[in-house]
């Protein structure tokens, strides 16, 4: 329902699976495949947006999903430290 140049970009994108660089969809299936609400899935996602209806020519309500993507994961993994004390 967004007016031509006043689209609203707030909200959830679905990424496409099939087109995920390989790395991110393994780590984002171990890490985040539950819920993706945990620390750890913080990330910054790139691809290219498209609307897979407009693609088949479907008009109305725009559904768009990201492909390509390839995730950077923000969150550092935990350090587990050990210390040792040698005498």
């Amino acid at each position: 329902d967004d007016l031509p140049d006043h689209v609203n970009w707030n909200g959830s994108v679905p990424l496409d699976g099939a087109s995920m660089e390989g790395a991110s969809l393994d780590k984002a299936q171990q890490m985040c495949g539950d819920t993706g609400m945990h620390p750890q899935c913080k990330a910054e996602v790139t691809g290219i947006v498209y609307d897979p209806f407009g693609d088949m020519g479907v008009q109305g309500k725009r559904n768009f999903e990201l492909r390509d993507a390839r995730i950077h994961w923000l969150a550092l993994p935990e350090k587990t430290t050990r210390t040792t004390r040698h005498r």
